[in-house]
């Protein structure tokens, strides 16, 4: 029931205006394609509406030969939100709460961490699909906010001692 709710909400939210979005957009790049109108920008859009119809637009758009489409540009976020909301109840579920406190914090952690060690990583030249510069494909991973989703998390769930005095301190020493 829990998943059931969670879900259904997700999917009326978001799903009927998203996919009629991605339909009109078809259905526009199609017909002018049909009437010879800046084809080569609508073809590019029909050729990415399966990245975003499976919400996986995000990780196209860190890909090396991603083509900009000002139709479909925006809903990396999107992606990213979706697959937030496809993995963290999940996480949520299926950990103890007596871990859930641990599980936070490490998000916490881990984020700033995996944004360095992508950007280390990606130096070297290992990493030759991510596009230039890095901090594009960065920016519209999932992983880059998992600190987000953890600390957002963590403040629903936990109480934060002194919480003004904490942000006044974390307000100096984070910039």
């Amino acid at each position: 029931e829990y998943f059931l709710k969670f879900y259904g909400r997700r999917f009326f939210r978001i799903f009927p205006l998203y996919y009629f979005y991605l339909l009109l957009i078809f259905g526009v790049a199609t017909w002018f394609i049909s009437i010879s109108y800046k084809q080569k920008m609508m073809q590019a859009a029909i050729d990415q509406l399966g990245y975003a119809v499976l919400y996986v637009y995000n990780f196209y758009s860190a890909y090396q030969g991603f083509n900009s489409s000002p139709f479909l540009d925006h809903l990396w976020s999107l992606s990213v939100e979706e697959q937030f909301y496809i993995f963290w109840p999940l996480l949520i579920f299926f950990v103890n709460e007596k871990h859930l406190k641990k599980l936070f914090l490490a998000g916490i952690i881990a984020g700033p961490v995996l944004r360095i060690a992508v950007f280390l990583v990606y130096q070297t030249g290992y990493i030759e699909s991510f596009r230039d510069p890095i901090f594009l494909p960065l920016y519209t991973l999932p992983f880059s906010y998992v600190d987000a989703f953890a600390l957002g998390a963590y403040i629903t769930r936990f109480p934060i001692p002194n919480a003004r005095k904490q942000l006044a301190y974390l307000s100096v020493a984070l910039p």
